[in-house]
């Protein structure tokens, strides 16, 4: 919070600038960054359980949405990540809410496609694993549409990713710096990419 540069691991790459950001924002009202984070866990996780009713009534019916927001909150390992100084709680919430939005989109209801672009983008910011993984059923849900409004919808999504992207490159040293970074941390921790030639 003191220092944001992803090069030099603060935070680790890629950096979730706007989970950083709200960290740093309740650290102004708690004085103390670990129970900030905390403190983020602990309200993402009953929102979680808030917005995952919501998801199953959308989805599927009243009844179904009640059991899977009993299941949820009465989950042990999620309330055990809830309350340590981790990011998988907001995880677990925004992942919800893109989701419940793009099924909308599913739906038919073109209103939705636009919002549905702009929370997986701002999302990502928060967490950018989310955008990888979501970006196909965002996808999936601009099957059929106007090329127009898919078009604009991209654009959106674009916009959005740039308002977290530009401001991590930045504060890095560049435009670059942040996909260097997660190019080293990949070749430090060991993993690969093996090219298709060598699966066998």
């Amino acid at each position: 919070m003191d220092r944001f540069d992803v090069t030099v691991y603060y935070p680790q790459p890629p950096g979730h600038i706007f989970y950083v950001a709200l960290i740093w924002t309740v650290n102004l009202l708690v004085n103390d960054p670990n129970a900030a984070i905390v403190w983020v866990s602990v309200s993402s996780s009953a929102a979680a359980v808030a917005a995952l009713f919501w998801l199953g009534r959308t989805v599927f019916s009243r009844r179904v949405g009640l059991w899977a927001a009993l299941l949820l909150a009465t989950s042990l390992s999620y309330w055990t990540h809830s309350e340590v100084a981790l990011p998988y709680a907001l995880l677990g919430l925004l992942s919800v809410v893109v989701a419940g939005i793009v099924y909308q989109t599913w739906q038919g209801k073109k209103e939705y496609v636009i919002p549905a672009a702009i929370v997986l983008g701002l999302a990502s910011g928060f967490r950018q694993d989310l955008l990888p993984f979501l970006l196909p059923l965002f996808g999936a849900g601009l099957i059929g549409l106007p090329l127009t409004r898919v078009f604009k919808a991209a654009l959106v999504l674009v916009a959005a990713v740039l308002s977290w992207y530009v401001p991590s490159a930045l504060l890095s040293g560049g435009f670059a710096a942040p996909s260097a970074a997660v190019d080293e941390a990949i070749e430090r921790n060991g993993w690969k990419v093996f090219p298709a030639s060598d699966l066998k």
